[in-house]
């Protein structure tokens, strides 16, 4: 988070992420002045950040305060930026298509004659045909494909925008904590179905446009956390309620 002025900006911005269902999991650092009343030494316990930096601090101090907050080594952001090794190799000088001396029309010595050319953007041979992969199997369509089950009106709407932003991710789409693979799959595609603008009477989506899509920003946003094994590991020990 950069932050010019040392006002109350940042913090807002903080706080916001911080309030998101994912917010436990980012890692925040602030770079600018110190905040308005909070002294250096206890911004990061009072703004809920792993690290803070003036705005005179050098890239290297920041990509430390990063690696130490992301607990990996300096060495690990910086060596494949340092390397040679990261550097394109210089292309060579593609070669003129034809001598000046001579026409275009004119025929060059290691022209073949235009029947004997392979024709253009040829497939190369396979000994199995290619196998097709459904879109939907891999990116989830939020269009709807086919009515919604529910009828969604402006109460509906709003009820469901205030789980958005108060909200867990399991709550956001209406499943049990812990529940996983295909069953989220299917809350997600039957909720961005359901509130989605293209399923609604025109003027109730032309009405709730910033609504409806911050409702399908957050379901997505589930989807992307509780759909993926790892994130949706880490989400829940972070979400968890600590030991006593």
């Amino acid at each position: 988070v950069l932050d010019g002025t040392g006002g109350p900006q940042a913090r807002t911005l903080i706080t916001a992420l911080r309030e998101r269902p994912i917010g436990p999991l980012l890692t925040i650092l602030l770079v600018g002045p110190a905040p308005v009343g909070v002294p250096p030494d206890e911004i990061p316990q009072r703004l809920q950040i792993q690290a803070w930096l003036p705005e005179t601090a050098p890239p290297q101090d920041v990509v430390r305060s990063l690696a130490r907050a992301l607990d990996i080594s300096f060495d690990e952001l910086t060596s494949h930026t340092d390397s040679p090794a990261a550097a394109p190799a210089p292309q060579p000088a593609a070669p003129p298509t034809h001598s000046p001396a001579h026409s275009p029309a004119d025929p060059q010595p290691h022209d073949e004659p235009q029947a004997r050319r392979a024709p253009r953007h040829e497939p190369p041979p396979t000994d199995r045909p290619v196998e097709r992969v459904a879109h939907a199997q891999i990116f989830p369509d939020r269009a709807p494909a086919h009515a919604p089950p529910t009828r969604v009106d402006a109460d509906a709407i709003r009820r469901k925008l205030r789980e958005v932003r108060h909200e867990d991710y399991f709550t956001i789409l209406e499943l049990r904590r812990g529940a996983e693979g295909p069953v989220v799959r299917e809350a997600y595609r039957r909720l961005s179905s359901t509130f989605h603008p293209n399923a609604l009477d025109f003027e109730l989506a032309r009405t709730f446009q910033d609504e409806l899509d911050e409702i399908l920003d957050a379901l997505q946003d589930a989807w992307a956390v509780l759909g993926d094994a790892s994130l949706r590991v880490a989400y829940l020990q972070a979400a968890s309620p600590p030991s006593p």
